[in-house]
Formats: C-alpha cells, structure tokens, sequence
C-alpha cells in the first residue's frame, strides 16, 4: 500500500514537470516563430497623421536569460550602451542619414569679380559638395551619417543603487540629443498565489491532491 502511495506521488510530480515543460516548449515555440518573421521583415516607411515619416520593423524577442547574451554578441556599440544595466527592458539600434539637396547661399555683396569653384568634402560623419560663385554659394549635397543606440531599463547609479532610465547615445559627435522622455510600463510583483498541492497524509499514508494559497516570503 505504502509503495503504491508513492508510485502515485511519483506519477503526479511526472506529470507537473511535463506540464511545466509543455508550457516552456509552447513560449520557446512562439519566440522562434516570432523572430523567424522579424528575420524576414524588411523596414516600412508610413505616414502619421502629423504628416511625419514612421519607420517600422518587427522586433525581435528574447528571455530574460538570452537577451544579455545576444545583446553582449550583436556589436560594440550595443554592448557598449547596454554594460552597466542590471536589467534591460528593450535595446534598439537605428542607421540614421540627413539629407539636404540643393541648399543656396546667395551673398547680400556679390564679390566684384566673376569665378566658379566646385567642392567636394568627406568625412566619416558628413558629406558635403556644391559650387562657390561671386554671387553665393550652392550646396549640391549635404549628408550626414549616425548610429543611434537607445536603451531601456533598470541602471545601475551606484553600489546598491538603480534607476528605471532611457540612454541615447549617437555615433556622430556632431549630433546632439536635446531632449528626452520616456515611460516605461511595470507590474506590481504579486506575493499572493494558488497552485496545486501534492502530498501524503500522515496518519493514513494515503495521497492528497488539492489546492491552496502560497505566499512568497523570499523571491530569487
């Protein structure tokens, strides 16, 4: 008989596992799809209805677990903007270019004396060519370039010290981030729970199945 209880017991802590692990398969399923169509996703350019240009891609995902590995993986810069973080919410990295065509100068004195002379300069951060006469100058073109690196969630400040922050950092030095704000969703973590009970009662040795209430003392 006593055998038998714990056969029983045995089956029943089987079958939560495997319930377990049907649920881990099920999200590890729906992250693979999910960054199986990012994969594929090529960025879409709209229009709000402020008139601006909205750039869009799906995002890909990961666990707690693998987002620090694959961010610590992507490059230098992700890296970089990402290591002093305890936790990080959302990371994104945009390729930037400004362009400005056809940009005339015209001078309030025209110079007294006719001329005509073409530039041509490049950086690793801006492009510029356009011609200079005695009337003005035109720029032709005017590019420039930045990788832009922002960051969400909880920062170290300190020893024992964090802060839930937003962190932008810009390729160019030439590119200056004015402002910021952010809003960053969080949950209440609950200590209240119900789960299912598998036990042996003593007097009897038979085994009990039932339901109850847990409270979380300590988390990890």
């Amino acid at each position: 008989m006593k055998k038998d209880i714990w056969y029983i017991l045995i089956i029943a802590v089987i079958s939560l596992l495997y319930f377990q692990k049907c649920e881990s398969s099920k999200f590890d399923l729906k992250i693979a799809n999910n960054n199986l169509e990012a994969a594929k996703d090529t960025i879409t350019f709209t229009k709000n209805k402020l008139g601006q240009t909205v750039a869009d891609k799906q995002s890909v995902i990961f666990d707690n677990a693998n987002l620090r590995k694959i961010i610590d993986k992507k490059d230098v810069e992700i890296r970089e903007a990402t290591r002093n973080w305890k936790s990080i919410l959302a990371a994104a990295k945009l390729e930037q270019k400004i362009q400005i065509d056809t940009l005339k100068i015209p001078f309030d004195v025209p110079v007294k004396y006719d001329f005509e002379r073409f530039f041509e300069y490049k950086t690793n951060y801006y492009h510029v060519n356009g011609v200079a006469t005695n009337t003005g100058v035109t720029v032709g073109k005017l590019e420039m370039f930045n990788t832009q690196t922002i960051v969400f969630g909880k920062k170290r400040i300190g020893m024992f010290k964090t802060e839930f922050r937003a962190e932008v950092t810009n390729s160019n030095p030439l590119i200056k981030t004015t402002g910021l704000d952010s809003w960053q969703k969080i949950e209440k973590q609950k200590r209240w729970g119900i789960g299912v009970g598998f036990g042996v009662d003593i007097p009897t040795f038979k085994p009990t199945i039932n339901l109850s209430v847990n409270y979380d003392l300590i988390r990890f």
